[in-house]
């Protein structure tokens, strides 16, 4: 039997790193390192902290605050390789 874990990040769309997109960083550094795969879902609708009014995805102003949602699902041990560099990508952004 298999085991693995899975890891969910949160960004939003338009967060950078680098100068290119955070989830497009994080997804590369998933990539060299060998994890098995990453999934991207993009929220339609949402709110939060930094947009309490609900945003959505065809208003041009709100659009880059929406939320990239990344799943990682690989071995413990893989995934363990991974947080370091997300930390600090994420950190960087």
């Amino acid at each position: 039997m298999y085991y693995a874990e899975q890891l969910t990040i949160y960004v939003t769309e338009g967060d950078r790193q680098g100068g290119k997109l955070l989830y497009q960083a994080l997804i590369e550094e998933a990539r060299q390192l060998g994890l098995a795969g990453v999934t991207v879902m993009r929220t339609a609708i949402g709110y939060g902290p930094q947009s309490p009014q609900i945003a959505v995805d065809w208003t041009m102003e709100l659009a880059p605050q929406m939320i990239m949602i990344l799943t990682v699902i690989d071995q413990p041990t893989a995934i363990a390789q991974y947080i370091p560099k997300l930390q600090a990508l994420a950190l960087s952004a």
